[in-house]
């Protein structure tokens, strides 16, 4: 139920005909149920390194997935990059950062790459990683970085929690939240996940000049989306949804 039809702010909840929460309080415990192994530790990407998150760029031109604020579009950008060694080095390229999609379920090696504005500052540089597991809607490896250093011990960090959201700074773990049920969800009580949840980010807000308009972790789930436009990044490369075909980094 909702008080009016203008904010549409949700007073009661209701599952199967029993009031489940009220005003923001569950009041209703859902029983506790066996989880099987089988849907437990799903981070299967097969090795990993440094090498792996390596993006070589011939030229100066580049597509670059722009992030909308406040919506779940993307836009194509075209412009110049600086690279290092003719790698791309988002050191280098202030409001720009390195992206990865990497198949997580069968151990393929499949790993999209892209470069992604709008999720930090125009003016800032990102000196970390963020990785997590809830990428819709095949829900593989994502990970956004300013190195591929910190976002190769993002991915390992998840690996062993088997799944979940992570936050790593200058090679350091500074926040986990771990998913270990498929990467996905929780064992734990809703109010105790919740509590874990606001902190963990807390605690990412507090280390990187995050863009306005920009959920650090759920606008990056999105990205992986394959189906809305302008372009998203699966574990198979840089995709065009207007044309509904592959594309390049480069231009």
């Amino acid at each position: 139920m909702v008080d009016n039809l203008t904010d549409f702010n949700v007073t009661d909840v209701f599952l199967k005909g029993r009031l489940a929460a009220q005003e923001g309080q569950i009041i209703w415990k859902a029983p506790v149920k066996t989880i099987p192994d089988t849907v437990l530790s799903r981070v299967n990407t097969g090795p990993l390194s440094e090498k792996t998150f390596a993006l070589p760029l011939t030229g100066r031109q580049v597509r670059v997935i722009r992030l909308v604020p406040n919506d779940l579009l993307t836009e194509e950008d075209i412009r110049p990059v600086v690279t290092s060694d003719g790698l791309f080095d988002a050191a280098r390229n202030p409001g720009l950062v390195k992206l990865a999609v990497i198949e997580r379920h069968h151990a393929t090696g499949n790993r999209g790459l892209a470069i992604l504005s709008g999720y930090i500052r125009e003016d800032a540089r990102m000196d970390g990683a963020v990785a997590v597991t809830v990428a819709h809607d095949s829900h593989n490896l994502i990970i956004a970085g300013g190195s591929d250093a910190d976002m190769l011990t993002a991915a390992e960090a998840l690996r062993c929690t088997g799944g979940g959201m992570v936050v790593v700074k200058k090679g350091r773990v500074e926040a986990l939240l771990a998913l270990p049920v498929a990467g996905l969800m929780t064992t734990e009580t809703a109010e105790v996940f919740i509590e874990k949840q606001a902190a963990f980010y807390a605690k990412l807000r507090s280390l990187f000049d995050f863009a306005e308009g920009i959920d650090p972790v759920m606008t990056m789930a999105f990205t992986a989306l394959p189906v809305i436009p302008a372009v998203r990044l699966t574990d198979m490369g840089l995709f065009d949804v207007t044309r509904f075909a592959f594309t390049t980094v480069e231009v």
